[in-house]
């Protein structure tokens, strides 16, 4: 009897000890989702007034309401995607080198635009 009530504990010690290695490993893997092996690199701001170059703050005004739902880096451009108040999806594209808006574009349901 006392060798099956060590075994038993022995049994209940290895499935808690597995489950918490299946956690582990399943919040270091959700957790590397979305990430790339690339770095990022960002040149140093330039002084403001600077010709061409990106200004040391830039103030982008939002619509009302608006909320910034996403971003997003790459080939020299910024894209930000907005979440309006109407449920309307909004993307603003920015240089990255002169920190200028250089396009945006809307989302909305229900109308066809040519």
């Amino acid at each position: 009897m006392r060798v099956l009530k060590a075994l038993v504990i022995l049994m209940s010690f290895l499935i808690v000890a597995g489950l918490a290695l299946l956690v582990w490993g399943m919040a270091t893997k959700f957790g590397k989702l979305g990430k790339t092996d690339a770095p990022v690199t960002v040149s140093p701001a330039a002084p403001v007034g600077t010709a061409g170059e990106w200004p040391a703050d830039v103030a982008v005004a939002l619509p009302r309401g608006a909320t910034v739902a996403e971003t997003a880096i790459g080939d020299g451009r910024m894209a930000v995607r907005l979440t309006l108040p109407d449920g309307a999806q909004r993307i603003l594209v920015f240089d990255l080198a002169t920190g200028r808006r250089v396009g945006a574009v809307d989302f909305v349901s229900g109308e066809t635009v040519q």
